[in-house]
């Protein structure tokens, strides 16, 4: 982490309280791959919600390998925190996380960026991360679902032994000093951390939904979950197939038919455990165009627009980028040039444009289209939804 986040004033001490955990008697001490943690279960954000490594301390290490499957449920102020590593002379010897909102995956050791990847980490959906770190060489690759990223750092020979591993907070002060801001709210399954670095194929294995149980054991992982780790705060445990985590990716939409400005807009598909739609294939935006059809009568204004989309237009550039995660769009159907000093996307529904996309103001009020990429836990009409949030 950075020097100005480790002066945010966060305490030097926090105090925690036991984890629940409410299993049935047929439920052994070890756990098959399946299983899985769920930090800040009850999705209130906080510093007391972590899994403490408490099984054999970890060597001095010239490589090491992080391999998890992941489900972000919410994101926090600052940053996402996966995996803090810190020693009595380092309190970031290791830490692993992702930047909000920008999600950008992120490894810190001191108060050196030394990895950053571009990754795509939306939240309800499953992610399958394997990073691999070579002290010795100073390079690393980070396998993200089907994309790889490599890369050359400066830091350190070696990871220093003998100190506690935390998933789900960071560590300001060696087992402590947590802030919910850099904290996770996340599901992890078949977590493995490795004093080696796995090879390429077993990588690739890995995040193609292939994990293999025949490698060299981990030095941490899941199969004594109740023993090796010690858990504190909201955190629960249970078991996640791997059909769930491998399924066929899709996208649902819903539409909340209340005008509302872009940044309205963000606030309430984030709010609701979306986000604003951004399609990114031809038949993504045949689905919105479907999607929006029966609100026409609500939602059409004189101009045509419909709902805003998740991009943002940079006129310097004449780019889109999402919104949220400032990636450049692949996938465009614009009607004119985004030139225009207008910043914002609306979603055209004309006789002659349907489903065409149009440079708007973001003061603009029309209606809001956000997408999933997994159920909702809420189970809600949308006019009751936008009652409910705008009287919070």
């Amino acid at each position: 982490m950075s020097a100005a986040q480790e002066s945010l004033g966060k305490p030097s001490a926090v105090s925690l309280v036991t984890a629940v955990l409410v299993l049935t008697t047929a439920w052994a001490q070890d756990f098959p791959t399946g299983a899985s943690l769920t930090l800040q279960a009850d999705g209130i954000p906080t510093n007391l919600s972590a899994a403490f490594w408490a099984g054999e301390a970890l060597p001095d290490t010239m490589e090491i390998s992080v391999c998890v499957y992941l489900k972000f449920l919410r994101g926090r102020d600052n940053y996402d925190t996966l995996v803090s590593y810190a020693t009595h002379n380092n309190t970031n010897e290791l830490y692993i996380g992702f930047a909000y909102p920008s999600r950008l995956f992120e490894v810190w050791w001191g108060y050196s960026l030394i990895v950053r990847a571009n990754v795509t980490s939306d939240i309800l959906r499953w992610w399958r991360l394997c990073y691999v770190h070579n002290f010795t060489t100073h390079s690393y690759t980070v396998y993200w679902n089907d994309r790889v990223f490599t890369g050359s750092f400066q830091g350190p020979e070696a990871l220093s032994g003998g100190g506690i591993l935390v998933l789900g907070q960071d560590q300001d002060t060696l087992g402590g000093g947590f802030v919910f801001s850099q904290s996770l709210n996340a599901v992890l399954k078949d977590f493995r951390f490795y004093t080696r670095a796995v090879t390429s194929q077993e990588a690739v294995d890995y995040t193609s939904c292939r994990p293999s149980s025949q490698d060299l054991k981990p030095h941490m992982d899941f199969t004594h979950l109740l023993s090796d780790w010690r858990l504190q705060g909201s955190v629960e445990v249970g078991v996640v197939e791997m059909s769930e985590v491998c399924q066929e990716e899709s996208v649902f939409h819903l539409v909340f038919p209340e005008k509302r400005t872009f940044p309205e807009a963000a606030a309430l598909c984030e709010g609701v455990g979306g986000n604003v739609a951004a399609p990114t294939t031809p038949k993504e935006n045949q689905l919105i165009l479907s999607s929006v059809s029966p609100y026409l009568q609500q939602c059409l204004d004189a101009s045509g627009e419909v709902v805003f989309l998740g991009f943002k237009s940079d006129p310097a550039t004449r780019t889109l980028t999402h919104y949220n995660t400032g990636a450049v769009a692949q996938f465009t159907n614009l009607t004119s040039s985004n030139n225009t000093g207008k910043l914002c996307l609306g979603f055209q529904m004309t006789v002659n444009f349907q489903g065409s996309w149009l440079p708007i103001l973001c003061k603009h009020r029309i209606c809001t289209l956000c997408a999933f990429h997994a159920l909702s836990r809420l189970k809600v009409c949308p006019r009751c939804v936008c009652l409910n949030i705008n009287q919070s």
